[in-house]
């Protein structure tokens, strides 16, 4: 995959080379609050991959290698599918102003496209977020809850089937 390759004449899928916060200013500030010190460790092993328009990011999200610094309710199963070559995928998020236009699947699809033969693994503390997945080729995995934290994990074995 050329890196910038546009998927339509104006949105352009693309591996960030550039300052992490033009992103992380996107997120949700409870996101961006619990990444930012974490990044430089997620840094090490992580990419930014993003959707822009016309110069602007208008989607994006975080492909890690191993484990997630951040990960705790699922550390056993992180452990297992990082094992296995999976990555992880986190904090994909669409700019508010672009939502119902199928970013999002358009991310993963063009994230697929960029590693044709890798397999991806994520969680999620959203249970509306389950079919948007599913919709996707995700398959659950398993449902945890602790306290009030409650979680789904889920795995896109055949991203480009």
């Amino acid at each position: 995959m050329v890196l910038g390759t546009p998927i339509t004449m104006r949105l352009k899928f693309t591996k960030h080379q550039g300052d992490p916060n033009d992103f992380f200013k996107l997120l949700p500030s409870s996101w961006s609050e619990g990444l930012l010190p974490l990044w430089q460790d997620y840094a090490l092993k992580s990419e930014i991959f993003t959707l822009v328009d016309h110069g602007e990011i208008v989607a994006g999200g975080i492909l890690v290698k191993g484990i997630p610094e951040d990960m705790h309710l699922f550390l056993q199963e992180s452990m297992q599918w990082a094992s296995k070559g999976y990555r992880y995928i986190g904090y994909l998020w669409v700019v508010e102003t672009r939502r119902n236009q199928h970013l999002g699947s358009k991310w993963l699809q063009e994230l697929a496209r960029y590693y044709p033969k890798m397999h991806f693994w994520l969680t999620i503390e959203e249970e509306p977020l389950k079919d948007f997945y599913l919709r996707n080729g995700f398959r659950m995995v398993r449902e945890l809850q602790n306290g009030e934290a409650h979680e789904w994990l889920l795995v896109w074995d055949e991203p480009n089937k």
